[in-house]
């Protein structure tokens, strides 16, 4: 089974892992929120689903007005709504293995309910994942407090380094609650983080070696993201109002094109991304490795 949390950026690269996996003869239940899984078929259109999926949906726990886009009211009541018709499923069909989404790892309590095994899929980059297994540490040293106020400005020494007041659940925004909210995700996420057998990251060791050695059981198997001591990019400035306005958009757009060194390294990573999922790279190594692990049943 292939739980994947009810949003875009993380259902498609767990259907791009489910595809692979169907290539080494898995059978996949793809399991959804009903309105993920409406909008989903709507989008193929007349694409056929390939051979070894099947596509699933449980309710997501909201009225049928409700906005299922605002993923705010959607995490609250997923665990609750998801979880029982997730157990049925596990135990009508005898699955053995359940994929689930770092975003859902309330599901890991289904390793003490159905005895399922579970490996996490993080759509974040492993650094981010690193930086979340290291919170409570952060809460402790008191650099940042139980709702995501910074308390020290300074570089954290993590790997690699990040400067407190950039720290993602702070950045969210001056919305107080919903920093609160997800940090208590993570936390919950890191007391229960013993019962996965793998972290599968969407990333490579050529990428972030720095920030997967500080995880234990990672998997990386594709490249998404440069690591983030590096510079793969330019930084967009506000204006005293705090809105990024067109003009500087479109210098940064241009400095981009023009820069040269920028361009070497791009194709730099995209080099180091294509051999590390090419067979014998990094990536398809790992890959191969998860198919064995998932193969014990």
């Amino acid at each position: 089974m292939v739980l994947p949390f009810p949003a875009q950026g993380h259902v498609i690269p767990l259907m791009e892992l489910s595809h692979r996996l169907v290539d080494y003869g898995f059978k996949i239940d793809f399991v959804n929120t009903e309105f993920n899984h409406d909008c989903i078929l709507k989008s193929m259109q007349n694409r056929v689903i390939p051979e070894g999926i099947d596509m699933l949906s449980v309710p997501d726990g909201m009225d049928p007005a409700d906005d299922h886009t605002d993923i705010g009211k959607l995490v609250g009541g997923l665990p609750a709504a998801m979880f029982s018709p997730i157990e049925e499923i596990i135990k009508i069909k005898k699955i053995k293995w359940v994929i689930a989404d770092v975003s859902m790892s309330w599901a890991l309590k289904l390793t003490n309910t159905v005895g399922v095994r579970i490996a996490l899929f993080s759509t974040y980059s492993a650094s981010v994942f690193a930086l979340r297994m290291k919170l409570p540490k952060l809460i402790e040293d008191g650099v940042v407090d139980e709702i995501g106020n910074v308390k020290i400005h300074k570089m954290i020494q993590l790997a690699p380094p990040i400067d407190s007041t950039e720290i993602p659940w702070v950045s969210l925004g001056s919305n107080t609650e919903r920093r609160r909210v997800n940090i208590q995700r993570v936390i919950n996420t890191n007391q229960l983080m013993s019962l996965a057998e793998a972290i599968i990251c969407n990333t490579s060791g050529e990428v972030e070696p720095e920030a997967l050695a500080l995880l234990p059981n990672a998997l990386p198997i594709g490249p998404l993201v440069a690591p983030m001591s590096k510079l793969s990019g330019l930084k967009l400035c506000a204006n005293e109002q705090g809105v990024v306005t067109k003009e500087e958009i479109k210098d940064k757009v241009v400095q981009l094109l023009k820069d040269e060194d920028i361009k070497a390294r791009a194709i730099m990573w995209k080099n180091k991304a294509c051999a590390s999922v090419r067979e014998g790279g990094s990536s398809h190594e790992n890959l191969l490795k998860l198919v064995k692990l998932l193969q014990e049943g």
